[in-house]
């Protein structure tokens, strides 16, 4: 037996002994079996709570024996057996996530090569820290769940006095409390600085997308605010930091969002606007199946005519039309590794533009001169930065060169001097040498900033708060408000006629495109 086999606190008889699993803990245990599976194969998966143990150092001790020959199925049995034991009240289990497991056996025991890919994309979408911090704080729950003092109960009788019943104890267990007490909390204290040194000096692992194949940080953030704390009224300057002005409630709209009628399988998602606001371009499908569509728009701005774009070997996502209307850009792995593409409208003529590596995200400048796109590092693929091409030259350029956590964007201003972009908790808007004119902090303190957009007259900036909907702020002022309290709204684009925004979003339990005044 190993050391930190030694040291494991099996989690049935902690839940027994009075720990409640939060659902951020079951997506972490289940993402580091799946990250060890993913690592060797001839693992065996754990089937029930009991199965399951956690080393102080925040890893899952894998039970002995020969792998499960049916993947999804032991998969989705674990994942059961952990959402039954959770009862996290504040945050509520997911509807994606509680349907996970009746995919999984919906989908068969046809093993892919892909599937334990597939699996730690869709559960790094449920996680906001990284997995192996949430697993460290599980860790000393765990222990001092089999600590604790006994616990009091009162039974309550009819017409009659609760009474107090007092639970016997196991004298030796009853003897180590102050010390072992005293002893966890220490040990939780150095996790917890140990987690923050890990984040500053190493990359956090991605929460993933869990439909359009795009990963995702997990840096892990400070304790977060009070949702109703704000930074005070000042006005945004063009300095590296702007105040944070936060208004909280959504502004009265005169119509409601209302998703788009799409016939394609597998959701859709990544919308842009193209030949002004009465063609919409978008992906359809999970990790496994991206294609690429167009749909036509009407006066009331429904959808109709939907019709695939191109046809290729490989998965595509995120298409854009060129400002000019001959090309169309979009990231694929058709060659074996995601990349950014350019082709023409009829799909003859196809053009990698992002160099060697991880590429994804492509976004044209309006004077149709320059595409930029996110990249992963060298030896971090999962560390994002933001790079452009120069489509008379070629030359591919670095606008940014950050060490850890992903870039999201860029989203063009309609000079194609400026773009915006964000990293972690920062909204930035920079010139094209990369230089930042300015910056916005997270109205949530710490939370993470996605998906930015930029209002076609430049005074706006509509932009995801990570789990806390669509925010927007006034690029002049700094002020921000909330538009939209769905959660997992992202990926926005603006009509020309900047009254609209589309969005993707499962809100109401399946991945959809959306139409939202603003």
């Amino acid at each position: 037996m190993t050391t930190s086999e030694a040291r494991a606190i099996n989690l049935g008889q902690a839940v027994r002994d009075g720990l409640r699993l939060k659902t951020t803990d079951v997506v972490a245990l289940l993402h580091d079996v799946c990250q060890q599976l993913e690592i060797d194969g001839a693992k065996k998966l754990p089937t029930s709570i009991d199965e399951v143990s956690i080393n102080d150092a925040g890893s899952v001790v894998m039970p002995s024996g020969r792998p499960s020959p049916t993947l999804r199925t032991a998969v989705a049995t674990l994942l059961d057996a952990l959402l039954a034991t959770s009862s996290d009240e504040a945050d509520a289990i997911p509807p994606a996530l509680r349907s996970l497991p009746a995919r999984l056996r919906a989908a068969g025991n046809a093993a892919k090569a892909s599937d334990i890919k597939d699996l730690l994309t869709i559960l790094r979408w449920h996680l906001a820290n990284e997995p192996r911090v949430v697993l460290r704080e599980l860790a000393i729950r765990a222990q001092l769940a089999g600590l604790r003092e006994p616990e009091v109960a009162v039974e309550e009788f009819a017409d009659e006095e609760p009474q107090v019943v007092v639970a016997p104890a196991a004298p030796a267990r009853r003897r180590s409390w102050s010390f072992a007490y005293a002893a966890a909390c220490a040990a939780l204290l150095a996790s917890a600085y140990g987690a923050y040194r890990f984040t500053l000096n190493d990359t956090a692992a991605p929460i993933a997308h869990e439909v359009a194949g795009v990963e995702q940080p997990a840096t892990v953030t400070p304790a977060r605010a009070p949702r109703d704390q704000a930074a005070p009224k000042t006005p945004a300057t063009t300095v590296s930091e702007s105040p944070r002005v936060v208004v909280r409630e959504p502004q009265p709209a005169i119509e409601e969002p209302h998703p788009l009628a799409l016939s394609v399988n597998g959701g859709a998602f990544s919308p842009s606007f193209a030949e002004g606001r009465r063609t919409l371009l978008f992906h359809a499908g999970h990790n496994t199946t991206g294609q690429l569509f167009s749909a036509s728009l009407d006066e009331n701005r429904r959808a109709s005519a939907v019709t695939p774009l191109l046809e290729d070997r490989g998965r595509m996502y995120h298409v854009r039309l060129s400002p000019d209307g001959k090309w169309l850009a979009f990231d694929s792995d058709r060659d074996g590794e995601r990349a950014v593409y350019i082709a023409d409208r009829t799909g003859a003529r196809v053009e990698r533009v992002s160099g060697n590596g991880y590429a994804a995200v492509p976004s044209w400048s309006p004077d149709n001169k320059t595409i930029a796109f996110v990249r992963g590092e060298p030896e971090r693929p999962r560390v994002w930065n933001l790079w452009q091409r120069d489509l008379a030259s070629g030359v591919v350029t670095r606008l940014t060169n950050f060490k850890s956590g992903q870039v999201w964007g860029a989203s063009w201003f309609g000079d194609s001097a400026r773009y915006a972009y964000s990293h972690d908790d920062r909204l930035v808007i920079a010139d094209r040498s990369g230089r930042e004119q300015a910056s916005f902090a997270s109205p949530i303190r710490g939370r993470l900033l996605r998906t930015p957009a930029v209002s076609p007259d430049g005074s706006r900036i509509v932009f995801q708060v990570f789990r806390d909907g669509a925010w927007v702020v006034d690029v002049a002022t700094g002020q921000m408000r909330r538009v939209l309290d769905d959660p997992t709204a992202e990926e926005f684009a603006w009509d020309p006629d900047g009254r609209h925004v589309a969005y993707h979003s499962r809100r109401d339990g399946q991945w959809r495109i959306w139409l939202m005044p603003i």
